[in-house]
Formats: C-alpha cells, sequence, structure tokens
C-alpha cells in the first residue's frame, strides 16, 4: 500500500498496523485505496471504519490523560505551594478542559467529522506549506535581529528599545506614527514571540488556504491596528499600560475570520471549535506572561477578523465551501 504525503512525498507502507494504531488527521496523510485512487485513511474502502475506531479510541486515551495531568497539577500545586489556585485559573482550566472534551468529541463523533478533519488538514498544509516556512523564517530573523539590536550599547536593553521604536504612548504623534508599522515586529520575551509565531503560521495557513488574496492584508491590518486602536483607547482607559508590542492583533484576527468562515459552512463546524478551542486556550495562556497583556489589541484584531469575513460573505465569494 502506497501513502502520499501533504508535501508530495509518495511511499509505501509494509505494516497496516501503523496506520490502525498511529494515524491522526494531523499527519496529513492520503492512502491508495483499491482502485488506484487516493482518499483520507478513515474514507478507505477496506481499512476505513478500523482506523475511525482506532483514532476514537487513542482520542478518549489523550482526553483522559489531560484531565489526570490538570488535576495532578492542581494537588501538587497545593501540596507543594500550600495554597490553592485562584478561582480564575481553576475557572480557565475548566473552560480548557470542557472545549478539548467538546472537541475531541465533534471530532470523532461520527465518521464524516473525522474524514472532514482529515481532507481540511490535508489541504491546509498541502495548499500553505511553503507559506507557512516562509513565514517561519522571516519571523525568526526579524527576532533575531531584535535580539542583536537590543544588545547594542546604543539601546541597552528591551525597555529602551521599545522607547525608541516601539509603539510607545508618550511618544507617538503625527510625526511617529511610523511606530504603529514597527510595534508589531517587537516582542516581549522569548514566549511572547513563540506563541505568536506558532499561531500565526498555524493561522496563516489556514487562511492560505481559504483565501489567497486577503491572507497577508488581513494579517498586517490586523496587526497594525490592533496598535492603533489601542493607543486611542489608552485615552479613556484608567490602567497604566502605556505601552503594546507583538503580533497578536494580527493572529485574533486571523483566528476569527477562519472561526467564521469554518462555521459558515455545516460539515466544518467540528473544524471551528478546534479553532474556537485555540483562541480559548491562547487568551488563557497570556495569563502566564511575566508582562501584563493589553487584551484591548485581542479584542481589535478579533474585530478586524470579523469585519473581514462579513465583508467577503457580502461580496458573495466563498473562501472555502
Amino acid at each position: 500500500m502506497k501513502i502520499k504525503s501533504a508535501f508530495g512525498k509518495i511511499s509505501k507502507i509494509n505494516s497496516k498496523n501503523m496506520l490502525l494504531t498511529d494515524w491522526k488527521p494531523i499527519k496529513a496523510i492520503l492512502i491508495e485505496d483499491i482502485d488506484g485512487t487516493y482518499v483520507t485513511p478513515p474514507e478507505h474502502s477496506l481499512l476505513g471504519e478500523s482506523i475511525f475506531k482506532s483514532y476514537k479510541k487513542s482520542m478518549c486515551k489523550i482526553f483522559l490523560y489531560l484531565i489526570s495531568v490538570l488535576l495532578l497539577t492542581v494537588i501538587l500545586w497545593s501540596s507543594i505551594f500550600y495554597s490553592a489556585l485562584e478561582s480564575t485559573v481553576i475557572l480557565g482550566l475548566g473552560c480548557v478542559v470542557f472545549l478539548v472534551g467538546l472537541d475531541f468529541y465533534q471530532a470523532t463523533r461520527v465518521l464524516s467529522n473525522t474524514c472532514n478533519r482529515a481532507r481540511f488538514f490535508y489541504s491546509v498544509i498541502y495548499d500553505s506549506k511553503l507559506i507557512a516556512i516562509k513565514f517561519t523564517v522571516i519571523s525568526t530573523a526579524v527576532y533575531f535581529f531584535q535580539l542583536f539590536m537590543q544588545s547594542r550599547s546604543g539601546f541597552n536593553g528591551l525597555e529602551n528599545l521599545i522607547l525608541l521604536f516601539g509603539t510607545y504612548y508618550p511618544e507617538i504623534s503625527m510625526e511617529t506614527c511610523w511606530r504603529f508599522l514597527i510595534g508589531p515586529l517587537i516582542h516581549l520575551d522569548f514566549f511572547h514571540w513563540v506563541t505568536n509565531t506558532c499561531l500565526a503560521t498555524l493561522f496563516i495557513s489556514v487562511v492560505f488556504h481559504l483565501s489567497k488574496k486577503i491572507c497577508f492584508i488581513l494579517f498586517f491590518f490586523g496587526a497594525i491596528l490592533s496598535h492603533v486602536g489601542a493607543y486611542f483607547l489608552s485615552f479613556y482607559n484608567t490602567n497604566h499600560i502605556d505601552a503594546v508590542a507583538g503580533m497578536s492583533g494580527g493572529v485574533y484576527a486571523l483566528m476569527t475570520f477562519s472561526l467564521f468562515t469554518m462555521m459558515k459552512v455545516k460539515k466544518n463546524r467540528s473544524i471551528a471549535l478546534s479553532i474556537l478551542s485555540i483562541m480559548v486556550i491562547s487568551t488563557f495562556g497570556s495569563l502566564l506572561s511575566k508582562y501584563e497583556v493589553n487584551y484591548f489589541a485581542h479584542v481589535i484584531g478579533a474585530l478586524v477578523g470579523g469585519m473581514a469575513f462579513i465583508y467577503i460573505l457580502f461580496e458573495n465569494k466563498k473562501p472555502y465551501e
């Protein structure tokens, strides 16, 4: 039996057990059916049903492991630090568990959901692999350039870099509005950069598959307008945040556009639930940052993504069916 990867490589597999035990939609492969055509593993004429049952069983195990790890974390935290976790943290963990569990259930509820998910993953990776690689390389180069600039004696660290070039509110004027273009390129630390780059790469791939024309326009507009909007909202906000950094506004624009686009088509709503889970987990994860998060930027980015979806909808364009 032959398998075809999303990168175009065709190879032979000698053991069918590999498909029965290890296959998941994220592997993004097609297998040769009895008539010579290539289909997703759960669509295979002979093996499809067995592969689906094995995948469903593995998802149940993963979910049980997840619950066990979270419960163990809460118990160890209480035992080691002699204090209970804050109610907001427990509520956030509960939401994450609920959404992940619901997502796993939707993904394996019926065979057609698993097949749709497998086709979607394969199509996204097949269409967007080069774009994803290029974006990751560019983002990495920009971050290393930032680290180089921070180490220069004239800048003396991240704070001075933001003061000189970033979206630092007291320095913004008509003459310095270029800061809104550079601000999204600056990240506060390695965790901030990795999170934004991974999410941006994932959803640039998804939106590029859905609508190639608006992918990067949406990302850049979301990133820039989130900085602009957060700046103007700071006039009416009483908190002490005086700057915003990173491209998370662009990420939330892509996520929101992907979410609404997937919800529009009935067969893709289980995928929409996965996107919603990622949005909730990423928002909850931002609470772990040692820096104060400007959630206005996230909300504005999400609004940009929503407006882009409405524009596509009223233009009678179909980014994905």
